[in-house]
């Protein structure tokens, strides 16, 4: 709620809250961007009338304040609706749900995006370091959302992720949680069976490809592409409209899209693969080059020494690794979701079309042991 509160505050609203207990650093970083804090059973707060209460899914039936909004008609929303409603509609929405490791995951994919050069708004359940505070309306079109199963208000039982309408939506992992308000594991299957049912056609699901439990939440139905990660195959999820055979070996890179080649036991360093292949060899780039936002990889295609040059191009590297492009490619030429779309002596410009947006990305071709070019 502190998190909706900033953003509401970012998009020009005049904001004050309540709750029983605020503590640093989020009590901190409401006072920093000028939002007033009263008492939770202090009805005084609600003096002059506000256009909007935003309930927070703590509050219950029986609180002061409840009970003040109820009998006053006054309007109220949930802390999700609000968010959907005001500010998730035209964005490009990237939810991360699970169990577990969704504050990790979500500061991970926002500063991604954000060393990438995009801007990125979000909404985490903390405070990344890395940014200083856990919301932000960022420019358009990406944002964040850490997506959890907890129910969204006493007024609304669905789980708060359904009201995010994700483009992407990440499921880290399911395991029995919130036994207040769930009875079983099949409880919370059904809400992210839900979740799974809001992404569209034209986006992604990015699933855990060694949890049972969300290998039958897609078999509940799925009608979004899905790409899957892991690093023990020995875990590796059927797809769920066949059983792989008993005994069937299976290597990692073949049992998920993505994976990861560790090259060392702690995982501090380690080569990502996509569809089988490392994204850092299919360019004959020392994996040490691959890194996010803009980077120079150097590498050979054909008989002719280039540059790639990739700028806030998540996931980029496993296509081009996977195109192999030489240099006597036509303009026009269509590759995939990437077109050619200029060629000259020293580049090659490709359109990348992906979830209804495009962007471009150039080739510069040249001497790798030369200065990087400007």
């Amino acid at each position: 709620m502190g998190g909706i509160a900033l953003l509401a505050r970012e998009l020009g609203y005049t904001v004050s809250g309540s709750d029983a207990n605020v503590y640093p650093p989020m009590s901190t970083q409401l006072e920093n961007a000028g939002i007033t804090l009263s008492n939770l059973d202090d009805t005084a707060q609600f003096t002059p009338v506000p256009d909007l209460v935003v309930i927070g899914n703590a509050l219950s039936r029986g609180k002061p304040a409840v009970e003040w909004v109820l009998n006053n008609n006054l309007p109220y929303a949930s802390g999700p609706e609000f968010l959907a409603s005001h500010l998730l509609k035209d964005r490009w929405v990237l939810a991360v749900s699970g169990t577990h490791g969704k504050t990790t995951t979500s500061s991970m994919l926002a500063w991604i995006l954000e060393d990438a050069g995009l801007k990125p708004g979000f909404l985490i359940g903390g405070i990344p370091e890395n940014f200083g505070m856990s919301a932000r309306s960022g420019d358009a079109p990406f944002f964040v959302v850490e997506a959890d199963e907890y129910d969204t208000a006493f007024f609304d039982k669905r789980s708060k992720f359904v009201h995010y309408r994700p483009l992407v939506a990440i499921l880290n992992n399911l395991e029995y949680d919130h036994a207040d308000i769930f009875p079983d594991v099949a409880a919370i299957q059904r809400q992210f069976h839900h979740l799974v049912r809001t992404v569209p056609r034209r986006g992604r699901l990015v699933v855990n490809g060694e949890d049972r439990h969300l290998a039958e939440v897609l078999a509940m139905g799925c009608w979004t592409p899905v790409e899957t990660f892991g690093l023990d195959a020995g875990l590796a999820q059927p797809p769920a409209d066949h059983e792989r055979p008993a005994g069937q070996a299976v290597a990692a890179a073949a049992a998920f899209n993505w994976t990861a080649r560790l090259l060392a036991d702690d995982g501090s360093a380690f080569v990502v693969v996509h569809d089988g292949i490392d994204i850092a060899a299919a360019l004959g780039t020392p994996v040490q080059a691959i890194a996010a936002g803009r980077v120079t990889i150097a590498g050979r295609m054909g008989d002719g020494a280039v540059v790639v040059e990739i700028e806030h191009a998540p996931g980029v590297f496993s296509r081009y690794g996977h195109l192999q492009p030489d240099l006597r490619v036509r303009v026009g030429q269509s590759l995939g979701r990437i077109r050619v779309a200029r060629i000259s002596e020293k580049s090659i410009t490709f359109t990348i079309e992906e979830f209804g947006f495009s962007r471009q990305e150039t080739l510069l071709l040249g001497d790798p042991n030369k200065e990087k070019p400007k």
